[in-house]
């Protein structure tokens, strides 16, 4: 049962990783094409309500990472409870920098 416990909370951590990678790549992808409407709407080739659409597509992609990282947390919170230790420090940093972002 205990095993059993530990399979599944560790499939679970795994999975919310995957899933909080895959949010990163969508939120600097967010990113990127706000930044390419916003030059577009600079130069005149796109009206305002397609720069607000980028705008709220990017920050609907920021609050889906942001949970992502709290279900991520709370993944290895479980599976820290089945285990009955912390894991290591070396576990993976929840939130992106800026400078992640932009890449």
């Amino acid at each position: 049962r205990i095993i059993d416990a530990l399979d599944h909370a560790l499939a679970h951590y795994r999975t919310s990783l995957n899933v909080l990678r895959l949010s990163a790549v969508r939120l600097s992808a967010a990113h990127k094409q706000l930044m390419s409407q916003a030059a577009s709407f600079n130069a005149g080739a796109i009206d305002r309500p397609a720069l607000a659409q980028a705008k709220v597509d990017y920050q609907t992609s920021a609050i889906t990472h942001l949970n992502d990282v709290v279900a991520a947390q709370q993944a290895a919170g479980a599976l820290e409870d089945v285990m009955q230790r912390p894991l290591s420090p070396s576990a993976p940093n929840w939130t992106m920098t800026q400078k992640e972002i932009l890449r």
